[in-house]
């Protein structure tokens, strides 16, 4: 297994073969979301900025060359309100069901883990959709804390 930067060239694979079900999971979990009908395009141009800036990433894991999972995430100067000067945000990780469980996950995050402390970054931060059992007992079980609670009320 290898894990690497995302090549502005795999953008689009990527977007369908990972993102897509990535979004299609938030949706139905989570009557908020629903897909807009370019959800995709807009998703591709949004892997194509990120991958211009200087402080946002895309690593790709992949087993013989076929890529089965990403993590997107950013270090980010903290407003500055707080004593803390930078925050490593995990914004996506998708791993392919059939590849869970066997560590691809982890080693994306040490990834991120690595960058974010080479980068000056305090803390990781994540947000999970409050119906993702997987996803909180996942990181949970490395050790992460809830540190906020995001609610909504429709209008």
């Amino acid at each position: 297994m290898n894990i690497r930067p995302l090549r502005a060239t795999e953008i689009e694979t990527v977007v369908s073969k990972l993102w897509r079900p990535f979004a299609e999971a938030q949706e139905a979990r989570n009557e908020r979301w629903e897909l807009a009908d370019d959800a995709e395009e807009a998703m591709v141009s949004n892997f194509q900025n990120g991958v211009r800036q200087d402080d946002v990433f895309v690593y790709i894991a992949e087993i013989d060359d076929e890529v089965i999972g990403y993590l997107l995430f950013e270090v980010r100067d903290t407003p500055p309100i707080f004593t803390r000067e930078r925050d490593c945000a995990l914004d996506q990780l998708y791993v392919e069901p059939e590849h869970r469980g066997k560590g691809i996950a982890q080693k994306l995050l040490d990834r991120a883990v690595r960058i974010g402390k080479e980068r000056g970054a305090e803390t990781i931060v994540l947000t999970i959709d409050a119906a993702n059992e997987g996803a909180i007992e996942f990181f949970e079980d490395l050790g992460y804390n809830i540190w906020r609670h995001h609610m909504y009320k429709p209008l």
